[in-house]
């Protein structure tokens, strides 16, 4: 009767030994998952920056080719203003008149006065 009972409780302990395991790889399961998700999380977030910065990137590079683009469009009409200026400047000095038509006036004076162009 004591051998029976003695059985009995090593198969209670076998049983509870059992269920402790199985709740620890349990416990250890749920661990890992929540470990696997949180690296999920912060990759997705390292790659939401890193995304981010490279369009912080792209947006400024664009802004500095367009301010590029406006100083060589400003830099071309301030040397053609000049340009134009400085033949003004020429034919006032050489004592021909500028019309609206730049220097067209001048080409038809000097070819009605005998000039070659």
């Amino acid at each position: 009767m004591a051998d029976m009972h003695q059985q009995e409780e090593e198969e209670m302990k076998r049983n509870h030994r059992k269920a402790e395991d199985a709740l620890l790889r349990e416990h250890q399961a749920l661990l890992e998952e929540e470990q696997r998700r949180r690296l999920a999380e912060e990759k997705e977030q390292q790659r939401r920056e890193q995304m981010r910065r490279l369009q912080e990137e792209e947006r400024a590079f664009h802004q500095q080719q367009e301010m590029q683009f406006q100083q060589r469009m400003q830099g071309q009409q301030m040397a053609a203003m000049s340009n134009m200026r400085a033949q003004h400047e020429q034919a006032l000095m050489a004592g021909m008149p500028i019309g609206p038509h730049g220097n067209q006036d001048q080409i038809a004076m000097l070819q009605a006065a005998g000039g070659k162009m």
